[in-house]
């Protein structure tokens, strides 16, 4: 599913705050430091942000369409997937460009693993390009990470960086890199945070399940220089 909005500074979408997701596959949330914590982000932005806090075990509720649209068009539409295998097992977290227009307006994949559960983390981060180059990308890696357990992860996308965190930590850090094949790393005019289940590798996969426990997203500090 993707979030249906921008945040207020529309000039840089989600590049104006910090967002901040807990991901599991299995157990309940732990008190792992935040990078909002850690960083002094202040408060949430509560129109950007969600808690998840409607529907019960009994009764799971669809996730509010003010706030976030389901990829297949509603409960129970498969959205295509990857080459339209479109089959839930591939997690990611990503801020997608607003305008679909890829990788012309870049794509920050600050969470993508080949299948949940696994012991390191991944992100690739795609510096807007033109279609008829080689791929452009960043990748980072962070081993001794169980991503069977609950989590706090989060990316930091300003006009300088592009900077992850997993409990806290910072383990990616990007910054410029503009050639003549591609636009700086976090030159993305403006992106929207997607949460997905895909498919790389077509048929014969178990079933896998991605919970989310909440979305926030804080404001930069006023000192900060917004695109």
């Amino acid at each position: 599913m993707d979030r249906r909005h921008r945040t207020r500074h529309l000039a840089v979408g989600l590049g104006a705050a910090a967002l901040t997701m807990t991901l599991t596959a299995t157990t309940a949330p732990h008190s792992a430091t935040t990078a909002a914590e850690r960083y002094g982000w202040g408060d949430r932005l509560p129109a950007w942000s969600d808690e998840f806090g409607y529907g019960s075990e009994a009764g799971p509720a669809v996730p509010d369409r003010a706030k976030w649209r389901l990829a297949g068009g509603g409960p129970g539409k498969c959205w295509p997937g990857h080459s339209d295998n479109g089959r839930p097992y591939h997690p990611l977290l990503i801020l997608w460009p607003d305008s679909n227009r890829h990788p012309e307006d870049g794509e920050y994949d600050y969470l993508e693993n080949g299948a949940p559960g696994e012991s390191c983390a991944e992100a690739f981060l795609h510096y807007p390009h033109p279609r008829d180059v080689p791929v452009q990308q960043e990748h980072a890696r962070k081993c001794g990470v169980d991503l069977s357990q609950w989590h706090n992860v989060a990316v930091e996308w300003t006009p300088d960086h592009l900077r992850g965190f997993i409990d806290g930590e910072e383990w990616f850090r990007f910054s410029g890199g503009a050639n003549a094949d591609r636009d700086c790393i976090q030159c993305a005019p403006s992106m929207h945070q997607t949460i997905q289940l895909d498919n790389f590798h077509g048929d014969g996969l178990q079933s896998a399940v991605y919970e989310v426990n909440w979305a926030r997203v804080y404001d930069l500090p006023d000192d900060e220089d917004v695109r």
